[in-house]
């Protein structure tokens, strides 16, 4: 069933933020940078599943609207959408430490915050966030049930050099 909910839901945006979804932030542990974070918290009685979706390559949580929001507040499910240091052109970005950890941090923060099935965590993301979501796969301190990649950069250095021949916007 998740499978099926966010396969559908990578490919279906949404106009505008929704409502529903509120901001917070946390201090980096690394560096001290704030770092916002966008989230649904569930209403229901018993703990429930935690969706962190992870925004693409040149988006930060606040440029991007969050696709799989309206989805997962429909299932009555938590759901946390990190900035994780934003659109992916500077050194501390791209699944840097400073990357991996703010994750980490924006798990924390749900576990502490919201009633989350701690069995039932999963994070998400497609393009970029696909890449951040299997270095979190790699990486990420927590027990994390399921990761799902979408249209995912599997090889940097390739996707560096293919940028660079197509003379797009990413190789800078």
């Amino acid at each position: 069933l998740l499978i099926t909910c966010l396969f559908t839901l990578c490919f279906s945006a949404i106009a505008q933020r929704p409502d529903y979804l509120r901001k917070d932030s946390i201090r980096s542990a690394l560096d001290g940078v704030t770092q916002v974070f966008y989230y649904d918290k569930s209403t229901a009685a018993t703990n429930q599943p935690l969706v962190v979706e992870l925004h693409s390559w040149s988006n930060s949580a606040d440029s991007q609207k969050g696709m799989m929001a309206t989805q997962v507040h429909a299932k009555n499910w938590n759901y946390i959408f990190p900035n994780f240091r934003g659109v992916n052109n500077h050194p501390k970005a791209c699944c840097s430490e400073f990357v991996l950890s703010d994750i980490d941090q924006a798990i924390d923060w749900a576990l502490k915050n919201l009633k989350v099935d701690r069995k039932q965590i999963y994070v998400v993301g497609y393009s970029g966030g696909g890449y951040a979501t299997l270095a979190t796969y790699m990486r990420s301190r927590h027990a994390i049930r399921g990761f799902s990649a979408w249209a995912s950069i599997s090889d940097l250095e390739a996707w560096y050099a293919e940028s660079v021949d197509r003379k797009n916007k990413y190789a800078a």
